[in-house]
């Protein structure tokens, strides 16, 4: 009788800690099914800033944009989208050729199929692992993931759920797949592609070791119907460094004749082929706006998994602070907007700050700035606060005085 399954065998500490300060993000809009982290492309009164676009006579005043009317006297709207969760797609290549490993087991390890029958930590494994590690990180987010282990055909198959028991689902599925016969990518694409009506993430886990017609044409589909992509290639060492010495055999793992041949003859230009194949998968991940990760199957798989994550979360903040750059960053506006000692804009008001305070700040009540709290007369503030003769809020409040100067006002980037 077999042992139970034990899913935490799966996913070690290690891993766990490496990738703990990360976060998996959506480099496109997805339109999730319940609330998560990852932009919508539905617009409505959430908590993340969307976009500005220009305001228009009948739009509501309530999400107008003061710092960016102060900056460039222009009126815009600030659009708020909603967060949503993603739905994720693990594709696991079980072909022959992932049997292939030359590190010894490593311990603790659950194990798979490929594994158990060579003792070696094989590259099914390293990709189990993998696969585990994004599940794992996937549904903390409360995203929903789902796996499809194929070779020649799909072999295995879990539906996308982000419920408490998906995990262990996921496991079990890695754990006990048969593991040989020829790659097929794109019937397995496919076939995920079919159960998808909302855009998603997949990630595809395989050594690539095959010609890859077959995989850019599952590639292009995917990308034509708005789906993210990362490629996962797993190589073992020995297959990267080809240290073998001395008349060796050598069998095509996926049914290809043997070859008798010394080693060391061979190194070369086996090295070169590698290396021609494996810039032909970088040049296809470019053409498809894939992203891509190598890991070598004898290291942790944490670092290379945190490298990606550090990428894309990093990609994800430059699109965010690019949305108000071409409202705020004017190279028409006078220099002395960016060397203001107030954050926000300064004050035109009809009267100088005392000596040695800095000019009123007039974005909104509820902003704050050098010098807030201490030069508070005649400040002109709506929604009851003190009063301040600011031309940002004197269409507002015909009460308020305004005399816009030419120049910057006193104190002000001097």
């Amino acid at each position: 009788m077999s042992a139970p399954l034990r899913a935490e065998a799966y996913l070690a500490p290690e891993t766990l800690a490496q990738l703990a300060p990360f976060e998996l993000r959506a480099r496109m809009l997805v339109e999730g099914l319940g609330s998560g982290m990852h932009a919508s492309p539905r617009q409505g009164q959430a908590v993340e800033f969307a976009e500005h676009r220009p305001y228009t006579p009948g739009d509501s005043l309530r999400n107008l944009d003061w710092k960016v009317f102060g900056r460039s006297d222009k009126l815009y709207l600030k659009r708020y989208e909603q967060e949503t969760n993603l739905d994720v797609v693990i594709l696991a290549d079980a072909s022959s050729s992932m049997r292939f490993g030359t590190l010894d087991m490593k311990s603790g390890w659950g194990g798979t199929d490929a594994g158990r029958d060579s003792g070696s930590w094989t590259k099914f494994d390293c990709a189990a692992a993998i696969t585990v590690a994004i599940a794992h990180l996937c549904l903390e987010q409360r995203d929903r993931v789902g796996l499809e282990v194929y070779a020649d055909e799909v072999r295995s198959v879990v539906r996308r759920s982000g419920a408490k028991g998906q995990w262990r689902s996921m496991v079990q599925a890695l754990a006990t797949v048969r593991v040989g016969g020829a790659s097929r990518p794109a019937r397995a694409i496919d076939q995920a592609l079919a159960t998808l009506n909302t855009r998603a993430l997949f990630f595809v886990l395989s050594d690539f070791l095959h010609p890859l017609d077959d995989l850019q044409a599952g590639l292009a589909k995917a990308r034509f119907r708005g789906h993210d992509v990362v490629l996962v290639q797993i190589l073992d060492r020995q297959e990267t460094r080809f240290t073998l010495e001395g008349f060796r055999r050598f069998e095509d793992m996926e049914g290809g004749p043997a070859v008798d041949a010394d080693a060391e003859v061979l190194r070369q230009a086996y090295l070169d082929e590698l290396a021609r194949h494996r810039q032909e998968l970088q040049r296809l991940a470019r053409a498809q706006a894939c992203d891509i990760i190598e890991v070598d199957s004898h290291a942790s798989v944490g670092p290379p998994l945190a490298s990606m994550l550090s990428r894309r979360e990093a990609a994800w903040r430059a699109r965010r602070s690019s949305l108000t750059s071409s409202i705020l960053d004017s190279p028409s506006r006078p220099s002395w907007w960016r060397r203001c000692p107030c954050f926000f804009t300064c004050c035109f008001a009809d009267h100088a700050p005392p000596p040695g305070q800095a000019p009123c700040c007039c974005s909104g009540p509820s902003t704050g700035c050098a010098g807030e709290g201490t030069w508070i007369d005649g400040c002109c503030w709506r929604f009851g606060w003190p009063r301040c003769c600011c031309w940002a809020w004197a269409w507002l409040d015909p009460s308020c005085r305004v005399t816009r100067p030419a120049r910057a006002p006193a104190g002000c980037g001097s």
